[in-house]
């Protein structure tokens, strides 16, 4: 049992390093450094128009902050903020923060991630 596990692993050890050492032809390995290169700017531009975080030390009232204002707190995307509000508009002002956890998305974790940012 013990050789055959060996043989086994041993067997696909060989396959993974034959994979890795495997003869590339110079068109591959341009089509490769071309294709990096292009992730490399997407990231570089999605990095550029990433909307802008609320900064330490700032605070957002629940009860009074727009759409965009919410999407600056971490961890609230634009379907989240639209919850926000609606739960808002449908319950009134909140009462205390605790509430803000009624909201599907918001657990205790991301409430706790929330709470130094919020009023």
């Amino acid at each position: 049992m013990i050789i055959l596990f060996l043989t086994v692993g041993g067997f696909q050890f060989y396959q993974k390093w034959k994979f890795k050492h495997r003869p590339v032809s110079p068109e591959i390995l341009a089509f490769e450094k071309q294709y990096l290169q292009a992730v490399q700017n997407e990231k570089k531009r999605l990095s550029v128009h990433a909307p802008k975080r609320i900064s330490s030390g700032m605070r957002i009232d629940l009860n009074k902050a727009a759409k965009e204002q919410l999407i600056l707190l971490p961890g609230i995307g634009i379907k989240t903020a639209e919850r926000i509000i609606s739960f808002r508009e449908t319950h009134g002002s909140f009462r205390n923060k605790k509430e803000l956890m009624k909201i599907k998305g918001i657990g205790k974790k991301k409430f706790e991630a929330l709470l130094p940012y919020l009023k």
